[in-house]
């Protein structure tokens, strides 16, 4: 039962996973696909650029009170909510506005790494706000520097002040590439309590349409060169396997099909695998459970972008055509291969 749905044109790719593993998630994703849809063909691309990510993101506002309201009305739909992560290639520019944990990232064809373009609506970044305001917890910091650096209170003030600072960054990198027990070794003891609360409520999210009234989007805007691909992909794909081990897949895959780059399709194939991969070795990541699995790849051309998804199961009807074989006309020889 795959809640998931999604978008796709040379220009336009979107993603939407349906919550609750019910009939509301599915409805509130299918309803979100076709208003967006309308909606991103009434928007005019020809305008700056901040003008069409405000017409986004106020898109995805009136989506989410379209859904609000069918739920109000209908209370057979339990858990009528999804997440959205929509992008609009206009010229060099990648144009993407967010609500939930519907990831996108860009894989950069220059330097060979991804890199990750939106924030989860998730429990840890509301989580991390919070704990480095409560005094507990800055009370606990305080010690450990204390301690380390066998000094009192007021001379470890700036350098608490720093690191507070500095902490929500570094535990959301650490869960993104978080894919090995070990990797708590690196985490100092006031973190690894946090990063497992964290990693334990990884699905827990704070918005997402449908769900709230006033949802704010986020908003970005990334340049692409050519070769680039913009990659939106649901946490069935994000929740089991870290930035890393996605960026080594990609890696494997392109010496694989070298000299020729991969097709999007390959690459939407490559991470649905590498998943499948992690829950038959028994990574951390992987759920007991299965997931649906959805990435939508935009590749940065120069006459256009290409595209392609994968989402099983693969329907027969969306694998591309097979290539009639060349015929030569009556008056010209047929070529032999030796």
């Amino acid at each position: 039962h795959n809640e998931d749905r999604f978008s796709l044109t040379d220009k336009f790719g979107s993603l939407y996973d349906g919550l609750g593993g019910c009939k509301g998630g599915e409805t509130a994703a299918i309803m979100a696909k076709r208003n967006i849809e309308i909606g991103m063909e009434n928007i005019d691309k020809t305008q700056p650029t901040k003008n069409i990510l405000e017409q986004m993101a106020r898109l995805l506002i009136n989506t989410s009170d379209v859904i609000r309201n069918v739920g109000n009305k209908n209370t057979e739909l339990t858990d009528l909510g999804s997440t959205a992560t929509i992008a609009e290639i206009v010229g060099n520019k990648a144009l993407i506005a967010h609500v939930g944990d519907s990831r996108a990232y860009v894989f950069r064809k220059k330097t060979g790494r991804m890199e990750r373009i939106t924030e989860d609506d998730g429990f840890a970044k509301g989580y991390l706000d919070f704990i480095t305001t409560e005094e507990p917890f800055i009370k606990k910091m305080t010690e450990h520097y204390m301690n380390e650096f066998s000094t009192d209170e007021h001379d470890v003030q700036d350098l608490i002040k720093q690191k507070l600072a500095q902490l929500p960054t570094k535990i959301l990198h650490f869960l993104d590439n978080y894919s090995h027990p070990d990797q708590l070794n690196n985490l100092l003891d006031y973190e690894r309590p946090i990063v497992a609360l964290c990693f334990e409520k990884r699905n827990k999210m704070l918005q997402a349409l449908g769900k709230d009234s006033g949802v704010k989007p986020h908003t970005y805007e990334i340049d692409l060169n050519e070769g680039d691909e913009l990659m939106i992909m649901c946490d069935g794909i994000t929740d089991q396997l870290s930035q890393e081990q996605m960026n080594d897949a990609l890696l494997a895959l392109r010496k694989k099909t070298a000299p020729r780059e991969p097709t999007p399709r390959e690459i939407s194939r490559c991470l649905v695998e590498r998943v499948k991969r992690a829950r038959a070795e028994g990574s951390i990541l992987a759920k007991p459970e299965d997931d649906d699995k959805t990435v939508v790849v935009l590749r940065s051309t120069k006459k256009q972008t290409a595209s392609t998804f994968i989402t099983p199961p693969t329907l027969p009807h969306l694998r591309p055509p097979r290539t009639p074989p060349v015929r030569p006309s009556p008056n010209q020889p047929a070529q032999l291969n030796a």
